[in-house]
């Protein structure tokens, strides 16, 4: 079974590196993969997961794999998802809105959604993994928006859906470090 990230953003900014190396941390460095990397990506990467220059396409069977994408009409529950080996994340974030890349992934490939929310990749592979488990999405709880205290009297927010977990939402804390220390006021 992996969770395969096919990196869509060109360039590996360093916010897609701590979103795939928090979700290789929470679910395995063996069960995540992120494909479709330039050479200097998979070097970066190979330390915490599997990584490739190939897209995901060219290294799987259809028939083994579902892509998730928000627009696919179908939502992926723990039944669907036993069908499956391999599930197929777009490694996209920061559009909003969105602009439907993913649909782009792999076509006549499966094709289930995790909800009509967007979340960061971390998350999707995260919420995609705990239903492989035989959780449903039902039962997970979710914080629409966080909000990052950059200073006293300043914070940014973060228009996506995070899984909660204990109470807190499932986000890096180097990913927080990052968007504080990169943005200038």
């Amino acid at each position: 079974m992996a969770f395969v990230i096919e990196h869509m953003d060109g360039p590996l900014y360093e916010w897609s590196f701590i979103e795939y190396k928090h979700a290789a941390s929470a679910i395995g460095r063996e069960e995540l993969w992120v494909t479709n990397l330039s050479r200097r990506g998979v070097e970066r990467i190979s330390p915490f997961a599997s990584a490739y220059t190939k897209k995901a396409h060219q290294l799987l069977d259809i028939n083994t794999l579902c892509v998730l994408d928000i627009d696919a009409e179908e939502t992926l529950t723990p039944a669907r998802a036993s069908r499956f080996t391999h599930f197929v994340f777009g490694g996209i974030m920061g559009d909003n809105p969105r602009k439907h890349r993913t649909s782009s992934l792999i076509p006549g490939a499966k094709r289930f959604n995790l909800g009509k929310s967007q979340f960061t990749t971390d998350t999707a592979v995260m919420v995609a993994y705990l239903i492989k488990k035989g959780v449903k999405l039902g039962e997970m709880h979710f914080a629409y928006e966080l909000e990052v205290n950059v200073e006293e009297g300043l914070s940014l927010t973060l228009p996506y859906h995070f899984l909660v977990i204990k109470g807190k939402p499932f986000v890096s804390p180097e990913l927080i470090r990052h968007i504080i220390n990169s943005h200038s006021f």
